[in-house]
């Protein structure tokens, strides 16, 4: 079973748990309910993830484009496709500019919703953690998360609770 299927099974994606605690940041953020479609954009945003062989690979990182491309052919809206597919700051970067969707600042601190011993764990069952320990773009993080996963995700949550309190959501997270 590839990594990316692993990961809505029963990993950091998982498809109940990760867009639960996504709505719920949209809802601590936003300070609103989303809207259904939204609410169906946060439900199935990661789906793409489904036998992708890597989460920070390129194959992992198109993993936007299926939720998008599922809801536009669904309902012709081009604001769900771009919900969906630059919830991704990398797909943002590379192919709108740098803007990320109002998806992406709740889909990350929906991670920091979860106790760190729970992601280290269900990571560490797929494989996703061994994955992110050698990703080259978490190397500017001043905590080695090989030697302390735990403090590692608690300077992540710390980091996206501070870009969420300054505002500026088009701005990169910064784990230093």
């Amino acid at each position: 079973m590839k990594i990316g299927t692993k990961s809505l099974l029963f990993g950091g994606h998982q498809f109940l748990i990760h867009p639960i605690l996504v709505y719920c940041a949209w809802i601590k953020v936003y300070r609103s309910i989303p809207s259904f479609w939204e609410a169906v954009a946060i439900a199935i945003h990661d789906w793409g993830y489904w036998g992708k062989p890597n989460i920070d690979g390129p194959e992992g990182e198109d993993h936007p484009r299926w939720a998008a491309e599922f809801l536009f052919n669904l309902t012709g809206s081009m604001s769900l496709w771009e919900l969906c597919n630059w919830h991704s700051r990398f797909q943002a970067r590379r192919y709108a500019g740098g803007k990320p969707s109002r998806l992406c600042l709740p889909d990350k601190m929906g991670i920091g919703f979860l106790p760190p011993w729970l992601w280290i764990l269900l990571c560490t069952l797929t494989g996703e953690l061994k994955e992110y320990q050698t990703c080259t773009k978490y190397s500017s993080v001043e905590i080695d998360m090989k030697k302390n996963p735990t403090a590692w995700f608690r300077r992540y949550r710390e980091a996206v609770y501070q870009w969420a309190k300054d505002g500026d959501f088009e701005a990169t997270i910064k784990i230093v």
